[in-house]
Protein backbone atom coordinates (compact mmCIF):
# COMPACT_ATOMS: atom_id res chain seq x y z
CA UNK A 1 0.00 0.00 0.00
CA UNK A 2 1.37 3.41 -0.96
CA UNK A 3 0.82 6.35 1.34
CA UNK A 4 -0.37 9.33 -0.70
CA UNK A 5 0.82 12.37 1.20
CA UNK A 6 -1.46 14.73 -0.75
CA UNK A 7 -4.55 12.99 0.63
CA UNK A 8 -3.33 12.83 4.23
CA UNK A 9 -4.59 15.25 6.85
CA UNK A 10 -1.78 15.69 9.33
CA UNK A 11 -2.17 16.88 12.88
CA UNK A 12 1.24 18.41 13.57
CA UNK A 13 1.42 17.35 17.24
CA UNK A 14 0.36 13.77 16.50
CA UNK A 15 2.79 13.53 13.60
CA UNK A 16 5.64 14.93 15.71
CA UNK A 17 4.97 12.37 18.45
CA UNK A 18 4.74 9.55 15.92
CA UNK A 19 7.98 10.58 14.25
CA UNK A 20 9.86 10.90 17.51
CA UNK A 21 8.85 7.39 18.54
CA UNK A 22 8.51 5.38 15.34
CA UNK A 23 11.47 6.69 13.40
CA UNK A 24 13.83 5.40 16.04
CA UNK A 25 13.73 2.11 14.10
CA UNK A 26 15.25 3.87 11.07
CA UNK A 27 18.38 5.02 12.89
CA UNK A 28 21.23 2.71 13.74
CA UNK A 29 22.26 2.52 17.38
CA UNK A 30 25.82 2.24 18.67
CA UNK A 31 25.96 -1.12 20.53
CA UNK A 32 28.39 0.39 23.05
CA UNK A 33 25.81 2.97 24.07
CA UNK A 34 28.06 5.87 23.02
CA UNK A 35 26.15 9.10 22.56
CA UNK A 36 26.69 10.33 19.05
CA UNK A 37 24.75 11.94 16.22
CA UNK A 38 23.30 9.48 13.71
CA UNK A 39 22.41 10.38 10.12
CA UNK A 40 20.72 8.71 7.18
CA UNK A 41 20.62 10.32 3.76
CA UNK A 42 17.02 10.73 2.62
CA UNK A 43 17.51 12.23 -0.81
CA UNK A 44 19.99 14.01 -3.06
CA UNK A 45 18.66 16.18 -5.86
CA UNK A 46 20.18 16.44 -9.32
CA UNK A 47 21.36 19.95 -8.39
CA UNK A 48 23.25 18.64 -5.35
CA UNK A 49 20.90 19.54 -2.49
CA UNK A 50 20.91 16.83 0.20
CA UNK A 51 18.46 15.92 2.96
CA UNK A 52 19.32 13.75 5.96
CA UNK A 53 17.30 12.26 8.79
CA UNK A 54 19.31 13.11 11.92
CA UNK A 55 19.12 11.79 15.46
CA UNK A 56 21.16 13.80 17.93
CA UNK A 57 22.62 12.49 21.23
CA UNK A 58 19.49 13.62 23.13
CA UNK A 59 17.32 11.43 20.89
CA UNK A 60 15.75 14.35 19.00
CA UNK A 61 14.93 13.65 15.36
CA UNK A 62 15.00 16.28 12.64
CA UNK A 63 15.74 16.76 8.95
CA UNK A 64 18.98 18.45 7.88
CA UNK A 65 18.99 20.17 4.49
CA UNK A 66 22.33 20.97 2.89
CA UNK A 67 21.86 23.35 -0.04
CA UNK A 68 24.11 22.97 -3.06
CA UNK A 69 27.20 25.13 -3.36
CA UNK A 70 25.77 27.19 -6.24
CA UNK A 71 22.89 28.36 -4.04
CA UNK A 72 25.13 29.21 -1.09
CA UNK A 73 25.53 25.84 0.63
CA UNK A 74 23.42 26.82 3.65
CA UNK A 75 22.55 24.14 6.18
CA UNK A 76 19.11 24.15 7.81
CA UNK A 77 17.53 21.90 10.44
CA UNK A 78 13.79 21.35 10.41
CA UNK A 79 11.29 19.54 12.62
CA UNK A 80 9.99 16.40 10.90
CA UNK A 81 6.35 17.50 11.05
CA UNK A 82 7.20 20.88 9.48
CA UNK A 83 9.31 19.13 6.82
CA UNK A 84 6.44 16.83 5.85
CA UNK A 85 3.90 19.65 6.10
CA UNK A 86 5.58 21.97 3.63
CA UNK A 87 5.45 19.95 0.46
CA UNK A 88 5.23 16.73 -1.51
CA UNK A 89 8.67 16.72 -3.09
CA UNK A 90 10.83 13.66 -3.56
CA UNK A 91 12.58 14.30 -0.24
CA UNK A 92 9.26 14.15 1.65
CA UNK A 93 8.19 11.10 -0.35
CA UNK A 94 11.39 9.30 0.64
CA UNK A 95 10.80 9.97 4.34
CA UNK A 96 7.24 8.69 4.00
CA UNK A 97 8.56 5.59 2.22
CA UNK A 98 10.92 4.95 5.14
CA UNK A 99 8.07 5.37 7.61
CA UNK A 100 6.11 2.84 5.56
CA UNK A 101 8.91 0.29 5.95
CA UNK A 102 8.23 0.30 9.70
CA UNK A 103 4.89 -1.37 9.04
CA UNK A 104 6.48 -3.94 6.74
CA UNK A 105 9.31 -4.76 9.16
CA UNK A 106 7.23 -4.70 12.36
CA UNK A 107 3.66 -5.82 11.61
CA UNK A 108 1.08 -5.33 14.36
CA UNK A 109 -0.12 -8.45 16.12
CA UNK A 110 -3.84 -9.04 16.19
Amino acid sequence: MRLDYREAVLDQSVLSAFCRNALQWLCHFDPTGARMKKARKLYESSSGDRWYLIRDPSGALFVRHEANVASGGQVEHEDIAAFLGRGVGPEQQELLRLIGTLVEEHPANG
